[in-house]
């Protein structure tokens, strides 16, 4: 069910020489299969905006492409205007159920409703108007963005976080890709973000807590550009923005997002919206796909001493792991099987030391570093360097009998 109501634009000066008359014609359906190449943010990458239920706009813009799961209401509301000629081929607006559009353009592409629209001073250049419901499957895109949400939130953090005197200071070196963890609290008493990586990388910024929010605060990028930063809120189930710039794209598949007073540079994927923050369409050049979960391992045996050589130790002995990694200190213990033998696994990088405690009624004897290097001592092994992907073996103990 369509009701057109044709009046005066408000921003008649803006499209005087450019507004034609959209028509309305019911087409066969188009082609919407996804790239079957893998994509970090699926079916989102195509939009510059993508939200699960109900959508609330008003007095602003969305820069590229919007898809509505269930109702919109726009008011006082651009779309496309970031598009080329050659979006008209496109559906730049989708809304799967209800549509009411009042006093509006887009500029360039398609809209395309599933149940019924109405659209009162709404111009389409460029464009046409047609209904086609289940032009996206809705819920199988938030279920494959919650998985990809869910799964992003487990990768290990190899940036440093530094929060002080209301500043939330982000650093990274790796050259692909640098992920860091932070609480809502600490999103949420900032009043300064800067983000120091190297140019050209990935940035994943995992988000903890149920109801974040990001208010009055500068972020600072340090040149580089927003469509490599993802802001990944993975248990969020409501998001407030407002007053201030978003330098990167936001996943939240699960969080009703209010934005108010403010922009974003990226794609925001969301369960529902409502706000007048503009959306400028920066497509992101994500390659969150690139990382790996730390893997880096250490292992060894301990052995007792004898006059008569070496045995494996077939009782249990307790090693201690300490080291120092990008994100501080770190420490695990372990104990030794029926035969010595002993390993540590998923180690991040950073640089370790192993120690022996020894076991009753016995002493320290000669120990060997392994294959990464060290310094042995009595009891030690340390200034042991762990790269990503290193695996080190050969970090021998030995014990004497008292």
């Amino acid at each position: 069910m369509l009701h057109w109501i044709f009046k005066e634009p408000i921003k008649k000066e803006k499209v005087n020489q450019l507004i034609r008359k959209a028509d309305l014609r019911i087409e066969s359906l188009e082609d919407r299969t996804v790239p079957s190449a893998p994509t970090d943010l699926g079916v989102a990458d195509q939009f510059n905006a993508l939200v699960f239920q109900n959508y609330i706009g008003y007095n602003s813009d969305v820069g590229g492409r919007l898809a509505i799961g269930n109702n919109g209401s726009l008011k006082n509301y651009g779309i496309g205007d970031q598009l080329t000629n050659t979006a008209s081929k496109s559906d730049t607006l989708i809304d799967n159920n209800n549509l009411t559009y009042e006093n509006g353009q887009v500029f360039e592409g398609n809209v395309v409703y599933g149940n019924s629209a109405h659209l009162a001073s709404v111009n389409i250049l460029n464009g046409s108007l047609r209904q086609q419901l289940n032009d996206i499957n809705f819920s199988q895109a938030q279920t494959d963005l919650t998985t990809t949400s869910n799964t992003w939130s487990t990768y290990y953090a190899n940036g440093g976080v530094t929060s002080q005197w209301g500043s939330l200071l982000l650093t990274g070196n790796d050259p692909h890709i640098n992920t860091f963890s932070i609480t809502e609290d600490q999103l949420r008493s900032t009043n300064y973000f800067s983000l120091n990586v190297p140019q050209g990388s990935t940035v994943l910024i995992n988000v903890s807590g149920t109801n974040p929010s990001m208010q009055n605060f500068y972020m600072n990028l340090n040149g580089l550009s927003p469509s490599h930063v993802v802001f990944n809120f993975y248990q969020a189930q409501s998001l407030l923005i407002q007053n201030m710039g978003i330098e990167g794209s936001i996943l939240a598949p699960n969080a009703a997002v209010s934005f108010f007073n403010g922009s974003m540079d990226g794609t925001l994927v969301a369960s529902s919206f409502n706000g007048n923050a503009q959306l400028h369409n920066v497509p992101n050049q994500l390659d969150v796909l690139k990382t790996v979960a730390p893997n880096g391992f250490l292992g060894g045996q301990v052995f007792v001493s004898s006059e008569g050589g070496f045995s494996p130790f077939n009782g249990v002995a307790e090693i201690i792991l300490n080291g120092t990694t990008s994100q501080g200190s770190y420490h695990q213990t372990t104990t030794t099987d029926s035969f010595g033998n002993f390993s540590f696994g998923k180690l991040p990088p950073g640089t370790y030391s192993l120690s022996i405690v020894d076991p009753n009624g016995y002493t320290n004897g000669a120990d060997k570093a392994g294959s990464l290097g060290g310094s042995a001592g009595s009891g030690t092994i340390t200034n042991i360097v762990v790269n990503p992907n290193d695996s080190g073996s050969g970090y021998n103990f030995s014990l004497v009998p008292v």
